[in-house]
């Protein structure tokens, strides 16, 4: 089954904004929550961590333009993953 998802827009209800940024800090906190996992996916690395959400704050205080990935991409059967708090943070960068 293929549909659209708009990146950073968590709760789905059509924009992108602090309540975004809310469920996506209780979703790096509590994965289990049921919540749109490949809007998270703010950077595109098919991993929803704290790079994530540095991301849709700064989009959300105007602080940069666009994300990481595309805005709109086609979800199917996306495996992305999802780091909580109790799991290591890869700290290097390329």
């Amino acid at each position: 089954m293929l549909s659209n998802c708009i990146i950073g827009d968590i709760n789905n209800d059509g924009y992108i904004n602090s309540f975004d940024v809310v469920l996506l800090r209780k979703l790096i906190i509590n994965s289990d929550l049921s919540l749109n996992k490949e809007s998270a996916d703010i950077n595109g690395d098919n991993i929803i961590d704290t790079r994530d959400l540095r991301e849709l704050q700064q989009f959300v205080l105007g602080e940069r333009s666009s994300f990481s990935t595309e805005v709109i991409k086609n979800i199917s059967d996306i495996n992305t993953s999802i780091v909580t708090l109790n799991e290591p943070i890869e700290t290097s960068f390329w």
